[in-house]
Parts: structure tokens; sequence; C-alpha cells
């Protein structure tokens, strides 16, 4: 059985291997996620908002996508976006956090080997005044290849109909250090005339773009006899390290202190 696919003006196979980032300059940070199809090439787009003190959000809006078609004189394939084909089909399925102190500045695709890879850059910030440091940003992958001694796994579609069609709501199958293959839908259920998994294009942005984020991911939603959806995933900081809570009063028994015979005084 082969798997046959057809390269052309209708093909919508490709990825943006551009970086999607805020503007660090003007202390502004990531504060939303999707992927959207823009002609015929998928994109990452973020929105931005303002960091201030104490975690503190001021909601921006989404960042323009830069456009581009890969029919555009110096865009070239491999550097400037990723072709999807037989050979290179599979995309890798990661949850990606920040360190302590990291806070998401920035999303990219990249290509590692045959695998469209995916990765954050976070920037440290001073929590108290709300100021970052740019220069110190970086770039945070799982970089795990199919030569290291414990590759990734791989997600099998089973039978995988079109997401579409399912009639309830599909959880998150994947796990991190994964990775999925594109593939034809399933002959009895679709007749393979389908490519899956589909791309979830749903926008992401907690509490309306006034949630502080500090990870990203690339995660698979299905189950068995679905090919289910590639799609996005953000991590909210954790605010727990900056809180210093008091130890409680210690608890009175009111009616032990009735009780309680003092001794008497002797003058």
């Amino acid at each position: 059985m082969c798997l046959c696919d057809e390269p052309g003006p209708m093909s919508h196979r490709y990825f943006s291997l551009w970086a999607s980032t805020s503007d660090v300059k003007n202390n502004k940070v990531v504060t939303g996620l999707r992927l959207v199809k823009h002609g015929r090439v998928f994109h990452l787009q973020i929105s931005e908002g303002t960091l201030g003190e104490r975690g503190s959000i001021t909601p921006g809006s989404w960042v323009p996508l830069q456009k581009f078609d890969i029919s555009d004189p110096g865009i070239r394939d491999g550097e400037d976006y990723h072709t999807l084909s037989y050979e290179k089909r599979a995309i890798d399925l990661d949850e990606l956090d920040s360190p302590t102190g990291y806070i998401l500045t920035g999303v990219r695709f990249r290509m590692i080997g045959a695998h469209l890879h995916f990765e954050i850059r976070s920037t440290p910030f001073n929590y108290t005044t709300g100021r970052l440091a740019p220069d110190r940003s970086q770039w945070i992958s799982n970089d795990n290849t199919e030569g290291a001694d414990v590759p990734r796994s791989r997600l099998e579609l089973i039978r995988p109909d079109i997401p579409t069609r399912s009639a309830t709501p599909l959880p998150v199958d994947s796990k991190h250090d994964q990775y999925v293959e594109f593939t034809h839908s399933d002959f009895d259920a679709d007749a393979a005339q389908s490519t899956v998994p589909f791309i979830d294009i749903q926008p992401l942005e907690p509490i309306k773009g006034t949630a502080l984020i500090s990870g990203a991911g690339i995660i698979h939603r299905g189950a068995h006899g679905t090919g289910g959806f590639i799609a996005a995933k953000l991590f909210t900081y954790d605010y727990s390290r900056h809180v210093k809570a008091e130890s409680p009063p210690p608890i009175v028994d009111i009616e032990a202190e009735k009780e309680l015979v003092l001794p008497a005084n002797r003058f």
C-alpha cells in the first residue's frame, strides 16, 4: 500500500520557520498563542502585553504575521519554511517551560533532521519591578532525536477518521517527547482522501491576555479511530514562589481556658 502526495499550487503543506517574538525592548511578553494559515503557509502567531510590577500584565493585541508566499523572491525551503513530504512529515510534540525567573517571549519552529521541531524563547525578569533583561534571552527546546539513547516515541494514529466527525471533545493523548506523522485518513472511514491530523487554529489567550505565561508546547488531541488535531498549549506562571505566608496564630481552646485553674497568690 502506497502513500501518495501531489505537490503543486493547490497543495497547502508549508510551515513557517520564522520566529514569532514579543517586543522585549519595550518590556512586552507573550500573552497568547495560535496556529494560523495565511495563503498556503501555517504560522505560529502570538499576542503580547506589557509586563508590570509583581507579574501584572497590561493586555495588548495579536502581533501581525510576517507573511510570505513560498514563491516570493529570496524565500527558501528549509530556511524560511518547511515542506511536508513523505520523508519529512513528522512533527515533534513537546511541552516546554521556562527556568525559574524567566518568562515566555517567543516561539518558533525549526528543523531537526526530518522532524518539524518546536522551541520557546525565555527572558529573565525582575518580579518586583516587572523589568525584562532582553540581553539574556535564550531559546529552549527538547532536542531529542531518533539517534538518542532514549529516542522519542511515536504517537500512533489507529484507523484515523477525520476528527471533525467526533461526537465528543477530543482529549489530549500525547505526551512530552513524542512525535506524530501526517498521513492519510482511514480507507474504510474516509476512503483515505484526507490528511490527518488536522490543525487546531483556536486561539489561546488566558484571562483575556492578562495572564503571565511561562511556557508553551505543541500537543495532539485525539483518540482511537480519529486523526485528531495538532494544537498549541500554554503554561501560566507559577506565582507560589513569590508567596510568603506567615504561620497562623495558635488556636486557643476557649472551653479549656475556662477550666484552667490559676495558682493562688501568696503574699
